[in-house]
């Protein structure tokens, strides 16, 4: 390093402020800043030259960190190094069928449920479902599509095994089953109502019992005098009405000796004296 020049004027017992000294201080730290030559490193040390023989040293605005990756986490290495983190699934871990992580390659990760969901999480084990089907349940394992059901059709149960989807079947002459869309129609070959009048070609009966009573087709009454008249909505024109007497208080012929229909009949002995009971029985013809 060159040595400063002396003064050119005669130095005092200690510098002073005068103009001389200034000047010849100023010009001194211009000659040191140049020999020491100093300098910084970019984006590591910044010098500043005051102009007044001193210098700032600083670190940058920002620090770059060498080997680091850009929008990534930062963490340290076994060396306690600084290093970047590639993939933040190395921290998150996701569970088996049940939450997915998954790395974007950009420093953040997607989140997700797994699909499909395992039953035992209250998923349904099925990435799809049949459109319009019906769901049987498999224990644990994913559930398991019917299939679509055509008009009618209904689950018929199999033990131990999956139900099938099945129509119901009827009986020849006996029950008739008509499909629909979302029904099913139960009928008999011909109407079976309490009004109606079916026909049967052949009919075994082993007993039979009617109904008695206001109306009914079957009843009793008492002669009086040898006759008395029935009350009945029901009798017809072509009504056959069977007489039977009923104990031994009526000796003559009977006949129905009148008949209003849709009102009443009348019940005639051919003995004016009897004054027994007599049963009748509607019978109309087809």
């Amino acid at each position: 390093m060159t040595k400063l020049k002396t003064p050119p004027f005669v130095q005092s017992s200690a510098p002073d402020d005068s103009l001389p000294w200034r000047e010849w201080l100023r010009a001194a730290a211009a000659r040191i800043n140049e020999r020491l030559a100093m300098s910084g490193t970019a984006d590591e040390i910044v010098i500043t030259d005051n102009g007044d023989g001193t210098a700032t040293i600083a670190l940058p605005g920002s620090i770059k960190l060498d080997g680091a990756t850009a929008i990534r986490l930062l963490a340290t290495d076994a060396s306690k190094k600084t290093v970047s983190v590639a993939d933040l699934t190395a921290w998150i871990a996701g569970v088996a069928d049940e939450i997915n992580i998954a790395n974007d390659g950009d420093g953040t990760i997607t989140i997700g449920i797994a699909d499909p969901l395992i039953v035992g999480k209250g998923g349904t084990g099925a990435a799809t479902l049949t459109d319009h089907g019906i769901l049987l349940g498999s224990g644990i394992g994913a559930v398991t599509p019917l299939g679509v059901a055509t008009n009618g059709q209904l689950p018929i149960g199999s033990t131990g095994a999956d139900p099938v989807l099945a129509l119901i079947t009827g009986t020849a002459n006996q029950i008739v089953v008509t499909p629909g869309a979302g029904s099913i129609t139960l009928s008999a070959p011909q109407d079976l109502n309490t009004g109606a009048s079916p026909t049967f070609s052949i009919i075994s009966l082993t007993g039979i019992k009617l109904v008695t009573g206001a109306n009914a087709r079957m009843g009793r009454g008492t002669l009086v005098a040898g006759t008395v008249t029935v009350a009945n909505t029901s009798v017809k024109a072509a009504t056959n009405i069977m007489l039977t007497p009923q104990d031994n208080n009526t000796t003559g012929a009977l006949r129905i000796s009148a008949r209003v229909v849709d009102t009443s009949f009348t019940i005639t002995s051919s003995n004016a004296g009897d004054t027994g009971e007599v049963a009748w029985l509607f019978l109309d013809p087809v």
